[in-house]
């Protein structure tokens, strides 16, 4: 019978491992600070690609405002190197506002269909208004899906509309558009506005 092998007591290396450590803590810290602003974006329909692009541009202000070497001009060579962006990316960030900086909405996918639906004279009745739908056809919600809601499948939009309240189904069974685009944003600034971190 082989004798059972003892158990290697663990190195001190092994017990005490700073970066396992660090990334548990960093990770911690970051999931406490990022889900209250993930919860508040969510609530808002912002998505992620525009929050993620004001996180990359806060990382450059920062950068200038505080890293900058004492007498020599802030190259974006070393933006790039600090942030761990790209110099493109730097480049294009300290250019002109796109037009994806300008609208938090532009990569929600619900909102393109809801503004295409208020917007788009092919969904407009003679006054127009967004007109009602039904919710297949040629001239349809899926339609308009398909032509404002990229790869998502116009049913999941759909759910998500009316479980905002922002789309209902009348009598008839026809979808029709529920909430002006203007409440919506000011929904949304007084939920800004009742955090305490924002100062607008």
């Amino acid at each position: 019978m082989n004798p059972q092998p003892m158990n290697k007591e663990p190195t001190m290396k092994e017990r005490i491992d700073p970066k396992k450590q660090f990334k548990e803590v960093l990770d911690a810290c970051l999931q406490d600070i990022l889900r209250p602003l993930v919860r508040l974006m969510l609530k808002m329909g912002v998505p992620f690609p525009y929050v993620a692009r004001q996180m990359k541009r806060a990382y450059l202000d920062v950068i200038q405002e505080e890293f900058a070497l004492p007498n020599r001009k802030l190259s974006r060579s070393r933006m790039a190197l600090l942030s761990g962006l790209s110099r493109p990316d730097v480049q294009t960030l300290l250019g002109e506002p796109t037009e994806a900086d300008l609208d938090p909405f532009l990569w929600n996918r619900r909102v393109r269909v809801l503004r295409g639906w208020i917007n788009d004279a092919d969904y407009q009745d003679k006054g127009g208004k967004p007109l009602l739908l039904p919710k297949e056809g040629e001239k349809s919600f899926k339609s308009l899906c398909q032509r404002y809601g990229t790869d998502v499948p116009y049913r999941a939009i759909l759910d998500n509309a009316m479980e905002e309240g922002l789309v209902a189904r009348n009598e008839e069974g026809l979808l029709e558009l529920q909430t002006p685009v203007v409440e919506r944003f000011e929904h949304g600034l007084k939920l800004l506005q009742e955090q305490s971190c924002c100062k607008c």
